[in-house]
């Protein structure tokens, strides 16, 4: 699935849309394997983490229960904000889990594990001025 040149419905507060930043991005997709979203503003990065996390009730095999099959996920020149401000990185993402309260020590390894794996996030363009310029192209950890 590939998603591109999208303002998603979110607002940092949740105040004016239902949907609030740390809710999946998509509802569970068991056959989804690969999700591309670029050129996109307004995506929490925490959208992304509970997307590729479902909480179970056991850790199993060093990994915490999985929203369907995916295997990636690559954000291209994805913005928390406008595009005038940062995109969105790797640590973003790895930062929202860490904030997640729902999961346990073992499970927060696990989904951190899973983020590293599974997220990409990448620069594809340059701006005029303003945001992270000075960034090289390519993937922003």
């Amino acid at each position: 699935l590939t998603l591109t040149n999208i303002a998603l419905p979110s607002d940092e507060l949740g105040l004016h849309t239902p949907w609030a930043p740390s809710a999946p991005l998509l509802p569970p997709l068991p056959r989804l394997r690969t999700l591309t979203i670029g050129m996109a503003t307004l995506l929490p990065p925490g959208a992304i983490a509970a997307l590729l996390i479902a909480r179970t009730a056991e850790v199993r095999a060093g990994e915490v229960g999985l929203t369907g099959g995916l295997v990636s996920v690559r954000l291209g020149d994805t913005y928390w904000h406008s595009i005038w401000g940062p995109r969105v990185r790797l640590r973003d993402v790895e930062d929202a889990v860490r904030d997640m309260q729902s999961l346990g020590q073992d499970e927060r390894e696990a989904a951190l594990e899973r983020v590293r794996r599974v997220v990409r996030c990448e620069k594809k363009t340059e701006r005029i001025q303003g945001g992270d310029n000075g960034d090289e192209r390519g993937v922003l950890d």
